[in-house]
């Protein structure tokens, strides 16, 4: 297999209209001991930056990615994956303006993303905001949902895009995992333990969220 890509900042005027050239990732050797999660992202942003290295941690089928950034008033971003993903908010954006299949609304505190799913952000206010991201292999996803749902509903519910304005039940998981990524002193397992306990949550709200 090819190298592994993790995210790296990046930063470059956002396209008024159509996809963006990707940019140089972060790179992995290919013998990295998670082959389970193959990263394939593109992201481009203009007056959005972050304020401080990028938190991560590589696990089995998932990359977890807590950002702290700040963007200005009518700062944009483009982003798509090939991997679908979940991001928590852990502040109010509520100002940012978010285009995706959907028609322009407010973004939500917590949004499941579908692989391949285009996302345009436009801010409406200057704004100092972080989010955890879990990047997921869509075949462990699958496995994941298998205990409730056979393949063709697990991979129905993937393919479609919820937004979730209250987080109350993710949001402390979502922050153990934040302190985790900050300061890692535990096993790999743990770490797993709370995507599959915050995953949990985020199943609930599939069929809830708009």
């Amino acid at each position: 297999p090819g190298p592994i890509l993790a995210p790296c900042s990046q930063t470059g005027p956002a396209p008024s209209a159509g996809p963006p050239v990707s940019q140089p990732f972060i790179l992995f050797p290919a013998d990295h001991p998670a082959l389970g999660y193959r990263h394939d992202f593109t992201g481009r942003t203009d007056r959005i930056r972050s304020t401080a290295p990028v938190k991560w941690r590589l696990l089995d089928g998932l990359l977890a990615a807590y950002w702290e950034a700040e963007g200005e008033a009518d700062g944009r971003g483009y982003y798509v994956s090939a991997n679908p993903r979940l991001s928590i908010f852990l502040t109010d954006v509520s100002s940012i303006d978010v285009t995706s299949a959907q028609p322009s609304r407010p973004m939500a505190r917590a949004i499941f993303v579908p692989a391949g799913l285009a996302l345009q952000t436009a801010f409406t206010r200057p704004l100092v905001f972080s989010h955890l991201d879990i990047h997921m292999d869509i075949d462990w996803a699958v496995r994941f949902l298998a205990p409730a749902l056979d393949r063709a509903s697990a991979e129905a519910v993937l393919a479609r895009p919820v937004d979730l304005h209250d987080i109350g039940a993710l949001e402390p998981v979502a922050r153990l995992l934040v302190d985790e990524l900050q300061a890692p002193d535990r096993h790999d397992l743990f770490a797993e333990s709370g995507h599959q306990r915050r995953g949990d949550a985020a199943a609930l709200g599939f069929g809830q969220g708009r």
